[in-house]
């Protein structure tokens, strides 16, 4: 409940501010660390609640695919970084509907893969057959989801036999790990909001100059390192409504919430004056009287 208020206070409270200017900097350190750990786990418990759904139809789908796909009879043969097969040249295989439906842009793709021993690996040979990927006797060629166009020699490929059994068994090897790969992405996603943090801590060297400025405008005395300490709670709110959440999206967004929330928060402590009651004047004359 505590740690709530100070977190409260650090998105709006004048008197908070003029607290946290008597407290050592290893007092907000401390909140920052906390507030931080406590952003990038509600961070991963909602990419995984929206995203991994999804992660994980899209892998199940793709294992799906590639295992439908391949056809009964084709029987391919990489020995020494050539291309053979069983079945007689241009081999297609047909793209499937589901990729038809959501990744053929304007329809380039007619087929999935196109096998043609015979022929040049090339940009033109690609368009002509209308594929997303072709194989030729010693190279790959396949366009990136960016449109760049890659040929890849085989020549470093070990040799193999791959037909449909043997794709089937591999597949079904995979499965177990693909489970590994949710637990990869949350390391990734952790390792990537730690990195993000430590760019914010970065960032706030340049930061805590204009909010040392904002402060001597408003005839507050600080110096550079306590207006760094400030910053480590007025970044509170633009971490939550900027980054990494996206609620707010417009250039400087960030920079500019600081700001407002410096200019907001920090003011000068009003000194309270005690006035001497009339009475009490009075009194303490008679007395001396």
């Amino acid at each position: 409940m505590k740690f709530i208020k100070k977190v409260i206070g650090s998105v709006y409270g004048p008197e908070h501010y003029q607290e946290l200017i008597e407290q050592p900097f290893s007092y907000s350190v401390k909140y920052f660390v906390r507030f931080s750990a406590i952003l990038g786990l509600l961070f991963i418990i909602g990419f995984s609640i929206f995203y991994f759904p999804k992660m994980k139809a899209v892998l199940n789908d793709g294992v799906r695919i590639v295992a439908d796909s391949y056809p009964q009879e084709l029987i391919v043969t990489i020995k020494g970084g050539n291309i053979s097969t069983n079945v007689e040249d241009p081999y297609y295989i047909k793209l499937p509907a589901s990729i038809d439906k959501n990744n053929n842009q304007a329809g380039k793709y007619e087929n999935l893969i196109t096998i043609d021993t015979k022929s040049e690996a090339s940009v033109d040979n690609l368009l002509k057959h209308k594929t997303a990927i072709l194989i030729t006797k010693s190279y790959i060629v396949n366009r990136k989801s960016n449109g760049q166009i890659v040929i890849q020699s085989l020549e470093k490929v070990a040799d193999i036999v791959i037909d449909k059994a043997s794709v089937a068994s591999f597949l079904e090897k995979l499965s177990p790990y693909l489970k590994l790969m949710y637990l990869f992405f949350v390391v990734v996603f952790f390792v990537f909001f730690v990195v993000f943090i430590l760019f914010r801590l970065c960032y706030l060297f340049l930061a805590a100059l204009f909010i040392w400025l904002i402060a001597n405008i408003k005839n507050v005395k600080i110096s550079y390192g306590k207006s760094y300490q400030l910053g480590l709670h007025l970044m509170t709110l633009p971490l939550i409504v900027v980054y990494p959440f996206g609620f707010i999206k417009f250039p400087l967004a960030f920079s500019l919430l600081l700001m407002v929330l410096a200019f907001v928060n920090i003011k000068k402590k009003e000194v309270e004056v005690e006035v001497a009651q009339p009475e009490a004047i009075q009194e303490s004359e008679v007395k001396e009287a």
